[in-house]
């Protein structure tokens, strides 16, 4: 009985902060959608170089609006990796729900490490001036 109530209780946690992480998305959404301003990248601002993440709030508000290939055009990367993030967000939530812990094993430690080293690597290419179809 004790193992159903600890479930209930993570279920219930889980969802809460994916609820309060989708409120906070759909605010920031017509924020921005009504007064066109947008939390600006501080890593472009203070370096004048994109960061691997440069792009990513257009790219949620294309896919939104159902513009698949904007979406595609301001972080391809991050584009190709969604589906990658929503198993592991699941995997990770059914993990946690069933043991209490969502720690990764060994298998799923090396490919965050591969996807870590494939960050890296396209944040550099994209401010090489040969790859600059990468940048936002």
């Amino acid at each position: 009985m004790k193992i159903h109530v600890d479930r209930k209780k993570r279920i219930n946690k889980l969802l809460k902060g994916f609820g309060i992480v989708l409120c906070i998305g759909v605010i920031y959404y017509l924020f921005v959608m009504i007064t066109d301003i947008k939390v600006p990248c501080f890593f472009n601002l203070i370096t004048g170089l994109y960061c691997p993440g440069c792009g990513i709030s257009r790219m949620c508000i294309s896919i939104i609006n159902l513009d698949f290939k904007a979406a595609f055009s301001y972080n391809p990367l991050v584009f190709c990796l969604l589906p990658f993030f929503a198993f592991e967000g699941i995997y990770s939530g059914i993990e946690y729900v069933k043991t209490g812990s969502s720690y990764p094993g060994k298998i799923r430690k090396v490919i965050w490490m591969i996807v870590a080293i494939v960050v890296v690597v396209f944040g550099i290419l994209r401010n090489i001036n040969s790859f600059s179809i990468l940048s936002p």
